[in-house]
């Protein structure tokens, strides 16, 4: 006698399993950037369509951010911000659309975390529609400045809508 396998039973355990160890990884990163000195790089892309705004949220953050994440080693960062961007919002672009906007900086304790930031406006005929890896994002999509006043964000979108007169 054979038994059925629900097959979105295993993904769903699966897909739990791989967010588990992305939250896990995530504290154990916020311990060490408490007790080492070291700085860090990343990239970040500002999607802008009409009067709205790519947001992304990761399993393991409970603020709202945009598409981005560390600069590997050897890496520029306009590279990192259009790889981040495909990977957790599905938003293909091309290196030349991004355009570097400001660098952030921030201590996390002893750490320095500097984000290189970028901006793309999408045309208004552009059919994009942004969807999370599953794994690491679980929420990608477009926001209007009216929502995103009312979301918990992280510091860099803060500073973004703050510099852009925006919020």
């Amino acid at each position: 006698m054979s038994r059925a396998v629900n097959n979105s039973v295993k993904y769903n355990f699966v897909e739990q399993l791989v967010q588990s160890g992305y939250q896990f990884a995530y504290v154990l990163w916020k311990l060490i950037r408490r007790y080492f000195v070291f700085r860090t790089h990343g990239a970040q892309t500002v999607v802008l369509k009409e009067k709205n705004i790519l947001l992304v949220k990761a399993c393991y953050r409970d603020t709202y951010c945009f598409p981005g994440g560390y600069v590997k080693r050897g890496e520029e960062p306009l590279s990192a911000a259009q790889r981040e961007l495909e990977e957790e919002a599905g938003v293909l672009v091309l290196e030349s659309q991004l355009k570097f906007v400001e660098k952030f900086s921030a201590k996390c304790h002893k750490a320095v975390c500097e984000d290189s930031i970028f901006e793309v406006v999408l045309d208004r005929d552009a059919l994009v529609y942004p969807v999370p890896d599953g794994k690491e994002t679980v929420e990608a999509r477009f926001f209007s400045i009216s929502e995103i006043r009312n979301l918990d964000l992280d510091s860099n979108v803060k500073k973004y809508l703050e510099i852009r007169k925006l919020f």
